[in-house]
């Protein structure tokens, strides 16, 4: 089972998380009154990821993510931990997880975490770059031009900087094996505790617990895909931090008419933090991210308008008008704090605020080509449409999308099953009309709206399912289903609502425990405990119980200017020149394969050039940049 390797996961894990509660305990004391109800440990430890990436967002300006960033945040931790200590143990005390049977079953799935966590660090795109961004983060502060070396490290993705933080301890270059587990397992316990207070008292109005169990079918694929779950991976955190933004949107809908104006400004600024850190997360999950905090900020003041509104935060006279100004300032500020930094270190990278975008372009020496902006920006667009790739780009047929809907249906329960569970939330919504019972507002149906509209933005822009489209597909699920149950089904029997929820749980580890593993047995004629046993167990690794990530022959390419590079070895795939204008160039690989180089020496890309240069001749912190070739150079094809 790899015990040793599993102790120092769950020892991260413990680190980590209580440093995260408490980064966001002290957070939230910044603009949350004294005397409200503490928010909930999900979203007090979203709210301390989200704090982290703000700081080392501004610490990576000036300094390496080192040992010294490490301590100062578990520092920060250790402080909220102390100073939060009364809120923290309302938390403890009001969640579900503290009953025995659903305690047994969080610890259960918490050991099968910490198992799977010793996968290997095995993702495509971490092997691409997603390693070497956290070496250069561990080692350097942010590099001018470094988008010129690899138009990947371009990306601004602010979660590595968490990852190169939490690399450094407890266990020295392991976090890949316990960060993106630990941000699982905290919506993972979120519906253990949905499923367990749904089960325990049998009531389907209980939107929150019918929100948050709507999430075990995702779960269970991000759990079992080791290209996710034990790698660097840049899209998962955004995607849970949309998940429970939503859920927070949702509830503050819900209460809003009853809501203090302490309450309304805590709950726009978290919304607010939640877009910011959502934007330096993934740009992809930008237009959601504005859609949400827009949303959120528009009823608080449609309710204005309300007299029940307008009593609740405050009165009629216009201390709520003047409370709701300050709080746009608040949530203008919170947004500010993300974003501004992260353009700052877009143009940095690569001389773009808002790279990929070509827009604002910087006139700075490191400014990457367009021709190789574009490049990349192209890359992603096709990629999303019909995956096509290579170093020359091929044009995206025009009739991508039946290419496209085929792959969307072959992916059953991760795409379709959430489009099948919203329509048929609102077909029964629609078919109960106002036979119903009106447990919940109806503005709470306004979080249909940033959803809806940023799943259309998302499917012109990039429809990959990674770039947003899954979480947008599942939050709208949970949030039409969730409110459907409220409204048609409150007065369901008690213990139907069990049945219910215990069913949809046990059908969402159906096809895992008993189809995959019946498949595989009649396949390899072997016994199907030992197939189960497979599909759900990482055996213990080579390394100390983990998985080693793969590794592939690399050598070095030297520049005319004197720039010595690792880049990969090619074994099927060949060299291919891509031009970006000014007579420069890159080499790429023809198919886009063979690019992986994990842990290698850094300066390092699958992108040679002999046009790439030091800004200062030996000194890698002054950055990169494209310079001609000088007179009687050749192109020096790797």
């Amino acid at each position: 089972m790899g015990w040793n390797a599993m102790g120092q996961i769950v020892l991260g894990w413990l680190v980590w998380g209580s440093a995260l509660l408490g980064v966001g305990l002290l957070l939230r004391r910044l603009w949350t009154p004294r005397g409200l109800r503490p928010a909930g440990l999900l979203v007090t430890f979203w709210t301390g990821l989200c704090g982290m990436i703000f700081l080392l967002q501004i610490w990576h300006l000036l300094w390496p993510v080192g040992l010294t960033a490490t301590i100062v945040l578990l520092a920060l931790g250790g402080l909220g931990l102390v100073l939060g200590r009364r809120e923290l143990a309302m938390m403890l005390g009001e969640e579900a997880l503290r009953r025995p049977v659903v305690l047994v079953a969080a610890l259960a799935a918490g050991m099968w975490l910490a198992n799977r966590g010793l996968g290997p660090n095995c993702c495509y795109d971490s092997g691409v770059y997603h390693i070497q961004y956290v070496e250069w983060a561990k080692a350097y502060p942010i590099i001018p031009g470094l988008g010129n070396l690899h138009c990947r490290l371009g990306h601004s993705n602010a979660i590595l900087l968490v990852a190169a933080a939490m690399d450094h301890f407890p266990a020295p270059g392991r976090a890949s094996h316990f960060m993106y587990p630990l941000l699982v397992l905290s919506l993972w316990l979120a519906m253990i505790g949905a499923a367990g207070r749904l089960i325990r008292r049998g009531r389907a109005g209980d939107a929150g617990a019918v929100f948050y169990l709507l999430f075990a079918f995702v779960l269970l694929e991000w759990t079992l895909r080791e290209s996710f779950f034990s790698s660097f991976h840049t899209d998962l955190a955004g995607m849970i931090l949309l998940l429970v933004a939503t859920g927070v949107l949702l509830q503050f809908l819900r209460g809003l008419h009853e809501s203090s104006p302490g309450q309304v400004r805590a709950d726009l600024v978290t919304m607010a933090v939640f877009a910011g850190a959502m934007i330096a997360i993934k740009i992809s999950m930008g237009v959601a991210a504005v859609a949400l905090g827009a949303t959120a900020f528009v009823a608080a003041w449609v309710a204005l308008g309300d007299p029940a509104g307008r009593a609740a935060m405050g009165g009629p006279a216009c201390r709520p008008v003047r409370s709701l100004l300050a709080t746009t300032v608040w949530m203008a500020l919170a947004g500010l704090a993300f974003v501004a930094p992260y353009v700052a270190r877009n143009a940095t990278q690569t001389g773009y605020p808002l790279y990929p975008s070509g827009a604002f372009a910087l006139n700075v020496d490191w400014k990457m080509p367009d021709a190789r902006r574009d490049w990349q920006y192209r890359q992603i667009a096709n990629w999303s449409r019909a995956e096509v790739q290579g170093a020359v780009l091929p044009p995206v047929p025009e009739n991508w999308f039946p290419g496209w809907l085929e792959r969307f249906l072959a992916r059953k329960l991760l795409l379709v099953l959430p489009l099948v569970l919203t329509a048929g939330a609102v077909v029964l919504t629609l078919a109960v009309g106002r036979r119903g019972e009106q447990r919940l507002p109806r503005r709470c149906w306004l979080a249909v709206a940033p959803l809806a509209a940023s799943l259309a933005i998302w499917f012109v822009m990039a429809p990959d399912p990674r770039y947003g489209g899954m979480a947008l597909l599942w939050a709208l699920a949970a949030v039409t289903v969730s409110l459907a149950a409220a409204r048609s089904l409150s007065q369901a029997p008690a213990w139907a609502v069990r049945l219910a929820a215990a069913a949809y749980v046990a059908a969402a580890f159906f096809p895992i425990i008993v189809l995959s593993p019946l498949d595989k047995a009649e396949m390899e004629n072997r016994p199907v405990l030992a197939a189960v046993v497979d599909e759900i167990l990482m055996p213990p690794g080579e390394d100390g119980g983990f998985h080693r990530p793969p590794s592939f022959p690399s050598t070095s390419y030297t520049t005319p200017s004197g720039l010595t590079v690792t880049i990969p070895v090619l074994r099927k795939e060949k060299w291919v020149r891509v031009d970006v204008g000014g007579g420069m160039f890159f080499w790429g690989t023809e198919h886009e394969k063979e690019t992986e180089l994990y842990y290698v020496p850094i300066p390092s890309t699958p992108y040679p050039s002999p046009h790439l240069a030091l800004r200062k001749a030996g000194d890698l912190r002054s950055g990169f940049r494209f310079v001609p070739l000088p007179p009687g150079a050749d192109e020096q094809h790797p």
